[in-house]
């Protein structure tokens, strides 16, 4: 093997070994969360432990008081479980377009006997004047605007759907935080799930861009944009 495919090939084992170690660790501490409970089915869209644990993080470290998703799931159910766990003092909003998909996970919790732990809001993908190259469709603003007029201002964000997985609606997350400026703290985190996928990683720039708020990638797959953190929570 020559010089340069040895450094190559020992630069790929190592950043493979890198992405393993903090998996392995993202399973250990979540251990707590995902071992009780009925089992919760976790497929391709599903968001990886490793970025499940800087949202979690980030909600215990900066005593967050308000944790808006878009896209329930996986993390609904890990963040209503932390909340009980730790004893936190949190406001947790979940989003979602789909109706059915919106009972199963509210079913999931409803077996735990956790449904109000969290606020789902159901709001269908309606035509949005907020694009990043043109309009496209995004949720139905009024009814989050209903439940975020009730609620402390958001200091949290996730940001994991609509489903973005084609080029005809790769762009379709990007109206989420000029929707959400409004209603957020003066201390806020603002995940952004998939940027592996150009469409997420050009949202990402451009919200950094456009807020001139810091932009950290956290993983090949998951960054953020921050504001006024009282403490860094993010594992790197």
């Amino acid at each position: 093997m020559q010089t340069n495919e040895f450094v190559h090939d020992t630069r790929i084992k190592t950043h493979i070994n890198f992405e393993l170690g903090r998996t392995n660790l993202a399973f250990q501490l979540l251990d707590k969360l995902t071992a009780q409970g009925p089992y919760f089915p976790v497929t391709s869209p599903t968001i990886n432990q490793f970025s499940i644990l800087q949202v979690l993080n980030d909600i215990v470290v900066n005593d967050r008081k308000c944790f808006v998703e878009f896209g329930a799931g996986f993390s609904t159910l890990l963040a209503s479980r932390l909340k009980r766990l730790n004893g936190l003092d949190i406001k947790i909003i979940s989003v979602e377009s789909d109706a059915g998909w919106l009972e199963f996970v509210s079913g999931m919790l409803q077996k735990e006997g956790a449904l109000q732990d969290v606020e789902f809001v159901h709001a269908p993908l309606t035509p949005c004047e907020i694009g990043f190259q043109k309009p496209g469709k995004w949720y139905d603003r009024e009814p989050i605007r209903a439940a975020l007029s009730t609620a402390p201002k958001c200091d949290v964000v996730l940001v994991d759907g609509p489903a973005a997985y084609n080029p005809d609606i790769m762009y379709s997350r990007y109206p989420a935080f000029e929707v959400m400026k409004p209603f957020m703290a003066d201390s806020f985190t603002f995940f952004l799930d998939d940027i592996n996928r150009k469409g997420e990683d050009q949202i990402l720039d451009k919200w950094a861009e456009q807020s001139g708020y810091q932009k950290i990638k956290l993983s090949a797959t998951f960054g953020v944009i921050a504001r006024n953190l009282r403490f860094h929570p993010f594992y790197q």
